[in-house]
């Protein structure tokens, strides 16, 4: 009886685990992470960002779609 009370609580708390929003707006600002699936020059790419108040907080990876060939973003941070 306890290792069953046990395992529904664990199993319980397992469920209720939420992953975090992707492409979210905020009064009208990006928020949290962003990605992009677009194609430049015949090639696939898939960017990944993060944003606070619409304003770049990191630096994205870029990466070719099929391969694990990853390049990094030029975009530099924004300070106010």
């Amino acid at each position: 009886m306890k290792n069953l009370f046990l395992l529904l609580f664990c199993g319980s708390m397992l469920l209720s685990c939420k992953s975090k929003p992707i492409n979210q707006k905020i009064d009208k600002k990006k928020e949290g992470v962003w990605i992009d699936v677009y194609s430049q020059d015949g090639t696939d790419y898939k960017s990944y960002e993060y944003y606070k108040n619409d304003i770049p907080v990191k630096n994205g990876n870029r990466a070719l779609m099929g391969k694990s060939t990853k390049q990094r973003n030029t975009k530099t941070e924004s300070v106010l």
